[in-house]
This record gives structure tokens, C-alpha cells and sequence, in this order.
């Protein structure tokens, strides 16, 4: 009789170990300092392409928008990536509001280790052309495989939510983008809650950078996201709302294995008296 429960007991000790494992891996992924945020995708069905002349244009396989507060003004860096196996010198363009100030546009080596300073900039007057609501600048890569341009943005990106306060994030790609990564730096001591948001860094000042990234942006679309975050660190513990979902889920399959298990065991033992 010991023996043939000790047999039964042997499935269901590492059915309780695989789900005690699963709940540990479950809560391991849940916790990330980012922020409840629902992106609403705008469709527009206008799709800004360019022909003829500008048909050697290299596309974007990543392309970062990203909204941070700097000496007090709301500003803007968008950096576009091409293919690391593109061949250079390539042509690249890049799309902002029409009438945007921009300030500052070249390559950069930041991603390559080098010191921001080391940048080379792309001295004006630019070449640019307004379509639509766009102004298209257009460049050529000759050291890189990326290029930044940087203007004010013109109104305050800061919302109030139910969730708490936040950013929304809006940008429209001018060509379809493996990535577009939709970015904005937080006050210094906040957190953002939210397993879907992406870390990116801490600036100098201490504001804190996350990106929501989507995938297979379309040309000519525009797509949004809120990035919200509290000042409330204390109370929250970084702890993502998907945690108690996870606990829950993981206890009731506990429960319900061991319930199945017990009675295939009572119906085993008392078949074999």
C-alpha cells in the first residue's frame, strides 16, 4: 500500500515543481520599472512615398522618435538606422511637422561607442521639401549608418490621466520601418510600470528614458502611445499589476492538480483492496 501511493505521489510532486517554476519565471518577467500606458494607432490613409528622383532613397530599419525636456524646452531627436550591410555613401530622408525648428542634423556614432561630440554635423543651409504636413529632409551617409535630426517641439507633450500624469508620444514615419520606437524621458525619480515599455537609460540629469516599439510601422501612418508614470515609488515597489494575475493563476492550477491527483490516487488505492 505505501509503495503504490509513494508511485502515485511521484507525478504530482513534479507537476507542483513545474508550476511553482513556471509562477517563479512568471514573476520574474512581470517586474519592470515602466508604465500603464494604452497606444491608440491612427490610421491615415495618405502614404507619403518618394518617386522618381528620390527613388534610391535607403530606408530606415529603425527609427527612434523620442521627446525629452532640455533647459526647459520641449525638444525632439529623431534618429533613423539603415541596414548595417548597406553600402555607403547612401541617401536617406527623413521626415518632421512642417514649419519644425530644427537645430541640429548629421550622423551619428553615438551607437558605436563614440563620444556625442564626435558627431559630424550636416552643416545648413538642408536639403528639404515640404509635402503634405511634412517637411522631408534629405541627406547622405558617408562615415555611418545613422543620421539624427533635432528641433523644438512646439507644445507641451505632458497629459493628465486616472492613471496618473504621463506624455503622449506622437510621430508619423514617412516610409514603412521594421521599428519605430516611440520614446520620452521622465522626470528624475518616478517609475513607469508596464511590462510592455522598454528601459532606455538614464539621462544626465536624471530623467529617466522608456520606448513603447512597434513593429512593421506603416509610411504615412500615424501611431501613438501615452507613456504614463508616478512619483508614488515608495507605495508601488515597482511591482507590475500583472504579479497578483500571475499568483492567482498559478495557485488555481495548483488546486486544481492536486485535487485530480488526489482523487486518481483514493480511486487507485481503493481499486487495489
Amino acid at each position: 500500500m505505501t509503495k503504490r501511493i509513494t508511485a502515485l505521489s511521484a507525478p504530482l510532486f513534479a507537476l507542483m515543481f513545474f508550476v511553482l517554476a513556471l509562477l517563479f519565471v512568471c514573476l520574474l518577467s512581470s517586474i519592470n520599472v515602466a508604465g500603464a500606458s494604452e497606444g491608440n494607432n491612427t490610421e491615415d490613409s495618405q502614404t507619403i512615398r518618394a518617386e522618381g528622383a528620390f527613388s534610391n532613397i535607403e530606408h530606415f530599419t529603425n527609427l527612434q522618435y523620442k521627446v525629452l525636456l532640455w533647459d526647459g524646452i520641449w525638444t525632439v531627436t529623431i534618429r533613423g538606422k539603415i541596414d548595417e550591410q548597406a553600402v555607403l555613401p547612401a541617401t536617406v530622408e527623413i521626415g518632421v511637422p512642417a514649419g519644425s525648428d530644427v537645430f541640429w542634423l548629421g550622423e551619428v556614432f553615438a551607437e558605436y561607442g563614440n563620444a556625442p561630440t564626435s558627431d559630424p554635423e550636416i552643416a545648413p543651409p538642408y536639403e528639404v521639401r515640404t509635402e503634405g504636413d511634412m517637411d522631408i529632409y534629405t541627406a547622405t551617409l558617408t562615415q555611418t549608418h545613422a543620421i539624427q535630426i533635432e528641433y523644438d517641439l512646439p507644445y507641451d507633450p505632458r497629459i493628465e490621466t486616472n492613471e496618473g500624469p504621463g506624455l503622449r508620444i506622437s510621430y508619423t514615419p514617412l516610409h514603412d520601418v521594421e521599428e519605430l520606437w516611440l520614446a520620452g524621458a521622465t522626470p528624475p525619480d518616478t517609475a513607469v510600470l508596464d511590462g510592455n515599455i522598454r528601459y532606455l537609460g538614464t539621462g544626465p540629469n536624471g530623467e529617466l528614458a522608456f520606448a513603447y516599439v512597434i513593429d512593421d510601422a506603416l509610411g504615412g501612418q500615424e501611431y501613438s502611445e501615452d507613456i504614463i508614470f508616478t512619483t508614488d515609488i515608495g507605495s508601488t515597489q515597482n511591482v507590475s499589476p500583472l504579479i497578483p494575475i500571475g499568483i492567482a493563476t498559478s495557485v488555481l492550477l495548483l488546486t486544481g492538480a492536486g485535487f485530480w491527483y488526489y482523487k486518481r490516487n483514493a480511486y487507485k488505492a481503493g481499486a487495489g483492496r
